[in-house]
């Protein structure tokens, strides 16, 4: 695996993306190990400023608590040097192929500090080197009307979590991602994003004729036990699984519910770092939530 490494104010980094070998699957939740607090180095990812003069300050940058549960994030913002500024900058996915896929879906957490005209973070999809075999932004393509919930005002409010079928390009190669945020001279705000993912599943499954149970994460959950909040309208027994992000099914078990709220423990796991996706449901009732190990 190659660091990316500071090599000017436009290009933060320098990655041949013909030399790269692809990666299946994303589990991005920027740790320090990986992204350094303050830096624009993210291994095997690139952050592409393409306005001539702009500063390095107005790109991606590592931060050490801005993330989703004050971990580990990446943050963007127009706002140095004591002013507002016209910048645009690209966080760009390691080569990736989906080939292994049925259906791929990628996920994010957003967050801004100020819903600012203008001041918009969009999603991107990326397919073409340039003549020195580094991405080229030019060709990107914006699918952020794909994303579900959309980008918003909600995301002002707290962190959400957004959603992509990227299924479709599963035949495209080479094959990126990318995140990109303009700023203005006369005024902007700061983006973070947090555990950007790729899975086989979405995160929510309609399920039409089935009420939809809530189920919350109590508390951090560790390799070997997670603490669930289940609210019921009746006592009933529910089949619970636990998922990695590639949908593999990891764990299951028969979960007896009480009418109303409960907390149950899910045992004995043996759960490598990274982030899991907890099903529970019967003939009537169906729920889905999603847990990070640290």
């Amino acid at each position: 695996m190659k660091k990316i490494v500071l090599l000017s104010s436009i290009i933060l980094g320098t990655l041949n993306s013909l030399a790269q070998t692809a990666v299946d699957t994303l589990r991005e939740a920027f740790t320090t190990s990986d992204c350094p607090a303050g830096s624009h180095s993210l291994t095997d990812w690139l952050v592409v400023n393409p306005i001539s003069g702009t500063s390095p300050a107005g790109a991606w940058t590592c931060t050490a608590t801005d993330g989703r549960y004050g971990t580990p994030g990446m943050e963007c913002t127009g706002y140095y040097g004591g002013s507002y500024n016209l910048d645009t900058s690209y966080l760009i996915t390691p080569l990736l192929d989906l080939s292994s896929y049925q259906r791929a879906f990628l996920h994010f957490d957003s967050k801004t500090d100020l819903w600012a005209s203008g001041s918009r973070l969009t999603f991107l999809r990326l397919s073409a080197l340039d003549t020195f075999g580094h991405y080229d932004t030019s060709t990107a393509h914006d699918i952020s009307a794909a994303l579900s919930p959309l980008i918003s005002i909600g995301d002002s409010s707290d962190w959400v979590t957004h959603e992509i079928d990227i299924t479709a390009y599963k035949a495209i190669h080479p094959l990126y991602f990318a995140f990109r945020y303009t700023s203005v001279s006369t005024y902007g705000s700061v983006w973070y994003l947090d555990n950007i993912n790729i899975t086989a599943f979405p995160m929510g499954i309609e399920q039409h004729d089935l009420q939809m149970l809530a189920m919350h994460i109590i508390g951090n959950s560790t390799s070997d036990d997670i603490l669930l909040s289940l609210s019921t309208r009746r006592q009933d027994q529910y089949q619970l699984a636990v998922y990695d992000m590639m949908g593999r099914q990891l764990h299951t078990e028969t979960l007896n519910a009480e009418e109303g709220t409960g907390r149950y423990h899910i045992r004995n796991l043996h759960l490598a770092p990274g982030m899991y996706f907890i099903k529970a449901g019967n003939s009537n009732s169906f729920g889905t939530v999603k847990t990070v190990i640290q």
